[in-house]
């Protein structure tokens, strides 16, 4: 039971760094977006490292869906 509690934590973990990396990723490719807010949200995300990518994708993110062309 303790070896499925510790790799359930590790799964979780993993997902987590990935999705952390994921936004950082989004962050830096964002063509709008000036030098300065994403050194920002890049420390956001560095330093609150649970809230600053949720933070990332509601209040960073703005304007995205207008951009999208079909």
């Amino acid at each position: 039971m303790l070896f499925i509690f510790g790799l359930l934590k590790t799964l979780i973990s993993v997902a987590w760094l990935l999705f952390t990396i994921a936004v950082l990723v989004t962050v830096w490719r964002d063509k709008t977006a000036t030098t300065g807010s994403k050194v920002l949200w890049t420390l956001a995300v560095l330093f609150f490292p649970i809230v600053g990518p949720i933070a990332y994708l509601f209040f960073g993110k703005k304007g995205q869906i207008d951009q999208v062309t079909v």
